[in-house]
């Protein structure tokens, strides 16, 4: 991907930066141009992300989240990081239904993505929407997509299908 950041796998682990036991510093990492579209203008912004939506409205960034679908609540409150060093921002937050989960959260980067997701030895699916390559990777009885957009690495981990999480990523983009 020659405008965008580098994914790179192995049969257990999954990253957009350097591998557990590579260098990072010669990575040469750079972030894929942010897609177009933006939920920042939306009025109904639900209230687990109100704070980091005034938040990234500070850094001249969109806010994306899913549409979690009916039937699942909030788990906890969520987490927002602010990094004192880069000012960079880490985000995530749960919502359960009954066995089932979601985990949606996004890192801010300074240089280059840093995520390393654990994964099985299933192919990494590659799905676009949005504009956006997403990658899709299964990790026993979960799934975790993965994808970066302008200067920031978001993933949804989900025990759910990979058609599921297609349609997590898809309401992502909807207006």
């Amino acid at each position: 991907d020659v405008c965008g950041a580098i994914a790179r796998w192995t049969d257990s682990v999954f990253s957009f930066g350097a591998l557990p036991g590579e260098d990072a510093s010669g990575s040469g990492q750079t972030a894929a141009p942010a897609a177009q579209s933006s939920q920042t203008d939306r009025r109904d912004v639900p209230e687990e992300y109100q704070t980091v939506q005034l938040e990234l409205e500070r850094r001249g960034l969109p806010l994306y989240y899913p549409k979690v679908p009916e039937g699942f609540v909030l788990a906890q409150d969520p987490l927002l990081h602010i990094d004192p060093d880069t000012d960079c921002i880490n985000f995530g937050v749960g919502y359960t239904k009954g066995d089932n989960s979601i985990v949606f959260g996004f890192d801010q980067f300074e240089h280059s993505p840093t995520g390393i997701y654990e994964k099985d030895d299933r192919a990494v699916e590659l799905y676009e929407c949005g504009g956006v390559t997403h990658y899709i990777l299964g990790n026993l009885s979960s799934m975790t997509a993965a994808w970066i957009n302008g200067p920031v690495e978001y993933y949804i981990a989900a025990n759910l299908s990979s058609d599921e999480i297609k349609e997590l990523i898809q309401s992502i983009y909807e207006e």
